[in-house]
């Protein structure tokens, strides 16, 4: 029983592994994020430091930030992911199916826009744009899974991604200093 559990923390994605593997692919979620970060650093410059993170409440700052990244990454990816495989699905088949759960599992949201008031067509829309870039993540995220084995590195790529959310294009090209903040975006 002792040998069995010792195994847990491998099947869920905690690992006993170190080093600079666990850090790359954070370092790739950071350079997509490029433009939005530059755009953030010069906004904290001309707010002379004020706090501009963008969440409406310190509870749905903690539910983006940890309650969602942990809850999700360990449903999606430790826990769906080895599923797939044991289900005889290949490793390049479970990274795409496995994203399609995660975008399916934010549909939701088109309940909170309808409570808002949209039209059914934005709600249709945006709904599209959600399950695609957050199946996109998800691809990107089950391939670091199984690539590092780390839930860790995960959950922390999902955090951030969504303490960035998409980038606001609309505000990037509208700043005094769009071209350099487009430039990085285009780069990220």
């Amino acid at each position: 029983l002792m040998q069995r559990i010792s195994l847990l923390p491998g099947v869920l994605g905690l690992p006993p592994q170190s080093g600079t593997v666990f850090l790359r692919p954070l370092a790739l979620v950071a350079c997509l994020f490029i433009g939005p970060l530059a755009l953030a650093a010069l906004e904290r410059i001309t707010t002379r430091g004020r706090n501009t993170i963008g969440f409406d409440s310190r509870l749905m700052m903690i539910r983006n930030m940890v309650v969602a990244p942990i809850s999700e990454e360990v449903v999606f990816r430790a826990s769906c992911l080895p599923l797939l495989l044991a289900g005889r699905f290949s490793p390049c088949a479970a990274v795409f199916v496995c994203p399609l759960f995660f975008g399916i599992a934010h549909v939701h949201h088109a309940l909170e826009m309808r409570r808002k008031g949209y039209a059914t067509l934005d709600i249709a829309v945006a709904i599209l744009f959600q399950f695609t870039y957050t199946s996109l993540f998800g691809a990107f995220a089950s391939y670091v899974m199984l690539r590092t084995g780390s839930l860790v590195t995960i959950i922390l790529a999902h955090a951030f991604c969504n303490w960035q959310g998409f980038p606001d294009i609309e505000g990037i090209v509208s700043h005094p200093t769009h071209k350099h903040t487009l430039t990085a975006l285009l780069l990220g």
